[in-house]
């Protein structure tokens, strides 16, 4: 309801997606409130489920199937983003890519090209899956 009443249909961007960080936003604000279990065992099977051997198996092939520089930024997504990219509860979609570009700039010297053409390509892949 708080999306609806902010929404500007005038800033180009559809309902949907203006309504998808609001809502996770808005969850992860109503976990923080509400002190909600970081134990594992805690969270509902359909949420932290392990992937059948198909989905491992597509993954897989998947990863393998990437240029080297998105192989990179995959691995860097899946393996520890928090730590590795020194991430907080609550940050935007914006701010994290801000924290990946910062990374491959800073720490594993990649030129800005590379990296906008890393990111644009990871874009296409992950919409391909």
């Amino acid at each position: 309801m708080q999306a609806a009443g902010s929404f500007d249909p005038k800033q180009g961007v559809k309902f949907g997606t203006y309504l998808y960080p609001c809502i996770r936003n808005g969850l992860i604000e109503w976990g923080r409130k509400n002190d909600l279990p970081r134990d594992p065992e805690m969270i509902p099977d359909q949420i932290a489920g392990t992937p059948s051997p198909d989905k491992a198996v597509m993954m897989k092939e998947w990863l393998e199937g990437l240029s080297e520089e998105c192989h990179e930024v995959a691995m860097i997504i899946l393996n520890g983003p928090a730590e590795v990219l020194d991430l907080t509860a609550g940050m935007t979609p914006k701010a994290i890519r801000g924290a990946l570009r910062r990374y491959l700039r800073n720490e594993k010297n990649w030129s800005w090209p590379k990296i906008w053409g890393a990111i644009r390509t990871m874009k296409s892949e992950v919409a391909s899956l």
